[in-house]
């Protein structure tokens, strides 16, 4: 179906009453000098307007929850599709939220394990499931047939008397090892087991076997199966493991999720790990004495006290306050932090504070001297441990999220499934399969499920969004991108490109906000806007196909720059720099592998890589973080490394 998204008069910010066509079904790039009016036009008027049609279609109780849109300053807008912006940069800041949890893979997985996984007992390795007569009786047929068994059952009341026992038709109970008759006893040992039943395995005998154990059943919650001169198989009724009887709840989908009270682990209630009092924060810089402020909190004037108590301390256990902290033994270093008589230590201090956290500068003061430590309880995994012992394939759902994505992917094709099995778990492993290879076909198959959201570069959160969006297989839809391609490396374009490319061919409309040459090469409909920045920009240069720009007579800065006529030269020279350098040694932050690499000092220095190689991970969360507690004392958490020098 052909149409258009057609604009007229569009004034917002410094657009000059502009009439702008946008083809249906078509990869649109909307191009231009910075401030030229390009997003004033793709998100402050396009997606504005769209969003704001869509507040006013909920009820009126919803509106009041929602911020109010106000009308973009336009004429008119017709043939405009429901629209969707997909940002370039990452706003998740939530500690709960996961790769996993954002792609919806990871509640699939949820719905996978309650449905299809074996429970594992933790004492024996047993697994445990229900199992009804039939079921057992097909067990035995197929492994013991042929054989002579004896059906028992330990009776449920332990007070029973003989004479209860033949009321109830029972005349013979096993104890040890021996088959005794019940009549002519004074009293049931203790111990000992009902005998049901005396058959040999074999198909004719097959609906006795189901009947014999359905009345055991009845009778208690545990059936033997003795195999003359043999082992003795035992069942027991519900999800109980027959040999050790510990019970075990069925397996639902909120047991999975770390984000129900049912499901995460109680001591670090779902985020995996606990906030104590890191001694790096403490001691920002060992190299400095007790007296000369090695403590940091305890430098602020209101704690002058708490610091003579320290030093006074020190000198009666014989602990040198004027030596560097990093000089002095671990024994002395264990007593600072936790006291003795005359000084409670850093520690003690530190929980004092806690008994006042309902103020709020007392929050503030304990969150600069805090970090985040893996939870002893769940040692990571966010889960009770119930939902540890369910496993697919011999994994847990943790060992799951642990893989890289294309690891992931490998396991799901390679899994096997019992018939009955596949039966339940078709739809749900065809969504998993199907938003497992969108991510990799984003590049992100080095990710892994249990990632934090919020640690995800931008480039990466927005092929993280692009791949939900693929998942969601929506048709008809508006699709908003601003400058998408920025931060990504030239191999992460191309695979954006594709993946523009696979949107709008799901009759999708896509509007992108853009500068890369590849990108825009690749579209199928071009706006430029201009000529210039700011009151000079605002109206249109070109607009239309991409082919007709490059072979048609508009001069415009987009044609002069893709055709290789203007460019930006490169210099004659290079600065040497100082001849000094600043040598980072033992990175190992996020995914830096024990990485060494030195900065020429005074030189213009740029860090490239694909998205995720570990760019931020280096500069800003190493060595920014590294220089600034040096020079400035900053508290901040420091990426782990070795040494800078």
């Amino acid at each position: 179906m052909e149409g258009e998204i057609r604009i007229e008069g569009a004034r917002e910010n410094n657009l000059k009453n502009i009439t702008v066509s946008i083809p249906w079904h078509k990869f649109t790039v909307v191009t231009g000098l910075s401030g030229s009016g390009k997003s004033s036009l793709a998100l402050d008027t396009l997606y504005a307007e769209g969003l704001r049609r869509y507040i006013e279609c909920l009820s009126t109780y919803a509106r009041q929850f929602l911020e109010r849109v106000d009308r973009p300053d336009m004429d008119d807008i017709s043939g405009l599709p429901p629209a969707v912006a997909i940002e370039s940069r990452n706003t998740v800041r939530n500690s709960r939220s996961t790769v996993g949890t954002t792609t919806e893979v990871y509640d699939y997985l949820r719905l996978l394990f309650a449905k299809v996984g074996r429970i594992l007992c933790p004492e024996c390795g047993r697994e445990v499931r229900h199992r009804s007569p039939g079921d057992i009786a097909g067990e035995l047929l197929s492994g013991h047939e042929g054989k002579r068994v004896l059906i028992t059952f330990p009776p449920g009341n332990l007070n029973l008397t003989p004479a209860e026992l033949l009321s109830n038709g029972f005349t013979r109970i096993i104890s040890g090892e021996d088959i005794v008759e019940v009549e002519g006893l004074s009293k049931v040992p203790k111990g000992s087991e009902i005998v049901l039943d005396r058959l040999v395995l074999d198909k004719k005998s097959r609906s006795r076997i189901v009947s014999s154990l359905e009345l055991a059943f009845e009778e208690s919650r545990h059936v033997n199966v003795r195999i003359l001169d043999g082992e003795t198989l035992r069942y027991s009724a519900g999800l109980e493991c027959p040999a050790c009887h510990m019970r075990f709840n069925e397996p639902t989908p909120l047991l999975f999720s770390f984000n129900s009270p049912q499901g995460a682990c109680p001591e670090c209630k779902g985020f995996g790990n606990i906030l104590g009092l890191d001694p790096d924060l403490v001691i920002p810089n060992p190299e400095k004495s007790l007296s000369g402020g090695a403590i940091e909190p305890l430098t602020k004037p209101s704690l002058k006290p708490q610091m003579r108590k320290l030093l006074h301390f020190a000198e009666e256990r014989g602990i040198y306050t004027d030596k560097p902290y990093n000089t002095l033994t671990d024994k002395e270093k264990e007593l600072v932090f936790d006291g003795g008589a005359g000084f409670p230590g850093v520690r003690g201090y530190f929980r004092h504070l806690e008994e006042k956290n309902y103020k709020m500068h007392v929050r503030v003061f304990l969150s600069k001297y805090r970090s985040a430590f893996t939870c002893d309880a769940c040692r990571g995994s966010r889960l009770v441990k119930e939902a540890l012992w369910v496993k697919v394939g011999g994994v847990n759902i943790y060992e799951l999220s642990l893989l890289p994505i294309d690891v992931l992917g490998e396991f799901f094709e390679e899994l096997i499934l019992s018939e009955y099995e596949k039966k339940i778990a078709h739809e749900i492993m065809k969504q998993i399969k199907s938003r497992i290879d969108f991510l990799i076909k984003v590049g992100l198959e080095y990710l892994t499920l249990a990632r934090l959201s919020k640690t995800l570069s931008g480039g990466e959160a927005q092929r993280v969004n692009l791949a939900c969006q693929l998942g969601a297989t929506l048709t008809e839809t508006l699709y908003i991108m601003d400058e998408p391609s920025i931060g990504l490396h030239p191999r992460d374009v191309d695979r954006l490109v594709s993946l523009i490319k696979e949107l709008r061919d799901r009759d999708n409309t896509v509007v992108v906000v853009e500068h890369d040459f590849e990108m825009k090469k690749s579209a199928d409909n071009i706006i430029e806007l201009g000529p210039l920045a700011g009151e000079r920009g605002g109206d249109i240069v070109y607009q239309g196909e991409v082919k007709n720009l490059l072979n048609g007579s508009v001069d415009s800065l987009t044609k002069r720059y893709i055709t290789g006529r203007s460019k930006i030269e490169q210099p004659l020279k290079r600065r040497k720099g100082s001849g000094k350098s600043l040598t980072v040694t033992g990175a190992i932050e996020n995914n830096l592998k024990n990485l060494t690499v030195s900065f020429p000092l005074r030189t213009f220095i740029s860090v490239t890589g694909v998205s995720g190689s570990g760019k931020s991970s280096l500069v800003n969360d190493v060595i920014y973080s590294a220089l600034a507690r040096k020079f400035r004392g900053e508290v901040e958490r420091v990426g782990k490394y070795g040494d800078i020098k």
